[in-house]
């Protein structure tokens, strides 16, 4: 009788080990059928920036741009800029450029020339003889990035 009850204990030993490692195991690691990236709920592409103008002051250059979307929903900006030795090189404007900068709108007071205005300020040293485009683009919260703002081209002079 001990003997049966020692193989039925051992018989429904293996089957739980069995039905743990075949079923539960593969079913708690194969997820949800669902396939593709995550996507953030009912995200719209925020509005680019309009890039302004830029200014010559004693320590090189700033640029100055606005927001005229809703604040509240961007957390920042990127800043692109590209260089050309001349004006006959310039062959693209904003397409193709990497961003050079991010402000975080959680640090704006460093930034902010108020009224949804902004500005990056370029140093003397950082500037080389010839011309510069540059543009900026939105970003929300979701890292969603808006579309270019238009463009300005600044020409460097020694």
């Amino acid at each position: 009788m001990r003997k049966k009850l020692k193989n039925t204990a051992r018989r429904l030993r293996d089957f739980k080990l069995f039905f743990i490692l075949f079923f539960i195991i593969p079913l708690a690691l194969s997820g949800c059928a669902k396939t593709g990236y995550p996507t953030p709920p009912q995200t719209t592409m925020p509005a680019p920036p309009h890039m302004l103008t830029a200014k010559k002051s004693d320590g090189g250059i700033s640029i100055f741009y606005e927001y005229r979307g809703n604040i509240k929903s961007v957390k920042g900006f990127f800043l692109y800029s590209r260089f050309f030795k001349t004006k006959k090189e310039m062959t693209s404007l904003c397409g193709g450029m990497a961003p050079f900068a991010f402000q975080n709108l959680e640090f704006k007071k460093k930034f902010s020339a108020g009224n949804g205005a902004f500005f990056y300020k370029f140093k003397k040293e950082d500037l080389k003889k010839g011309y510069y485009i540059f543009c900026s683009k939105a970003v929300d919260g979701y890292g969603v990035k808006s579309s270019f703002s238009n463009h300005i081209i600044v020409h460097v002079m020694p």
